[in-house]
């Protein structure tokens, strides 16, 4: 029989795990129509961002099965499905970009929320400053529901 893990270890193994399955779908898997086409207002926006979603959330699922396997945790199923719920929801109205726009400038981040990257190439300039703060609340997020997700744990299973 495994030893149930304290809370704060099922905390970091969770948080890892919704990260790194973040990191691969946000940026792995992620398509160029989906990254053209989430925004709010852009044709088809809709289909691009619940495409987008769904591709993150398919290796944060797989991350967060494969640790639960490994580890013998046991998450209570209700926490895990809130936890996956809120970082769905709030990674589709943070990848709209308007709130977060809006945001940074309603809090005096105007210019970097402004800030593009250009090259020596055609390809239009990257908004770095958007970027960078989407990530910052990505990364908040996913704490958030590794919290949510470690608020209750079951009894280890027996191997």
């Amino acid at each position: 029989m495994t030893a149930p893990a304290s809370r704060p270890a099922l905390l970091a193994a969770l948080y890892a795990a919704f990260r790194a399955g973040h990191s691969a779908g946000d940026h792995l898997f992620q398509t160029d129509w989906q990254a053209r086409g989430k925004a709010y207002g852009a044709p088809g926006w809709p289909k691009a961002l619940a495409v987008h979603v769904a591709a993150v959330h398919a290796p944060i699922i797989a991350t967060v099965a494969a640790t639960i396997r490994t580890t013998g945790t046991r998450p209570r199923t209700g926490r895990l499905a809130a936890a996956l719920a809120f970082n769905a929801i709030t990674h589709a109205v943070l990848d709209t970009r308007t709130p977060l726009v809006g945001f940074m400038r309603r809090t005096g981040s105007a210019e970097f929320a402004d800030l593009r990257l250009t090259d020596t190439s055609s390809r239009p300039a990257w908004a770095a400053g958007v970027y960078a703060a989407d990530q910052a609340a990505h990364e908040l997020c996913l704490f958030i529901a590794a919290l949510i997700a470690a608020s209750g744990q079951k009894e280890p299973r027996t191997r």
